[in-house]
């Protein structure tokens, strides 16, 4: 079988602080559902970074928020890594998941080409 990993050039940096999450008995389905509780969170942590009151804290609140939106990166990068070295059982599962490693792509800067590499990669059949 084929495997859908990111290429070196591609591939992103693991995180320092997820790295001890073991996502290997996960199940396709399982990441994808971390990764968008990762993602939406993350998203959460910074429209609070966004708000003026925040720019002004005084109290370190600001610092902890930062360093948090920071962990909830790496740790949907960890995902979107162990998800493209996997292998989908079925149509509904490859698809599922080439749609989300699109968006992790995207997220991560790609340019269209790699992400379209990336996502086919995902898609094909394996044997």
């Amino acid at each position: 079988m084929a495997d859908h990993t990111f290429t070196q050039e591609t591939q992103k940096p693991q995180s320092k602080q997820m790295t001890s999450m073991d996502l290997s008995s996960i199940s396709i389905t399982g990441l994808i559902d971390l990764y968008e509780a990762f993602e939406a969170e993350q998203g959460v942590v910074l429209g609070i970074l966004n708000r003026p009151r925040c720019h002004s804290d005084e109290t370190g609140g600001r610092t902890i928020l930062e360093d948090r939106f920071e962990k909830l990166g790496d740790a949907y990068c960890d995902v979107g890594n162990e998800l493209a070295r996997r292998s989908p059982a079925d149509d509904d599962e490859r698809e599922a998941q080439a749609y989300l490693l699109l968006r992790f792509a995207h997220a991560c800067g790609d340019s269209l080409t790699d992400a379209l590499s990336i996502v086919s990669n995902a898609i094909a059949v394996k044997h």
